[in-house]
């Protein structure tokens, strides 16, 4: 039961209660599906991307103070960024969503798909 789950009300989806690197584990990687990390911890968002087998990673959050996880591209030069997305934030926020492509998935050449 997930911890916020309220007991009189039921569920439109099925709820399963992971963290990320858990979930993609138990899917083999979910290579056919997008990855979304909000607001991720640094040690979450490093796990997940090892975990995960897709070729779209979509990242929200405020990387330019350091609060949140972000792609780094040294260390993982076979991703790119394709597109960033300011968002409306309070004063103060920077959050912004990034979204990145990898470079080859499966022996495949990248192909551009366009910002």
């Amino acid at each position: 039961m997930c911890p916020i789950h309220v007991p009189h009300v039921v569920p439109h989806v099925r709820v399963q209660v992971c963290d990320g690197p858990e979930f993609l584990a138990r899917h083999g990687g979910c290579p056919d599906r997008a990855l979304l990390l909000c607001w991720a911890r640094h040690d979450m968002g490093e796990a997940s991307l090892a975990a995960y087998r897709g070729d779209t990673v979509v990242a929200v959050g405020e990387v330019y103070t350091g609060a949140t996880w972000e792609l780094d591209r040294e260390l993982h030069p076979e991703w790119r960024q394709v597109r960033r997305v300011p968002l409306p934030n309070w004063t103060g926020i920077h959050d912004d969503l990034r979204v990145y492509r990898r470079r080859v998935l499966a022996g495949r050449k990248e192909e551009d798909g366009g910002n």
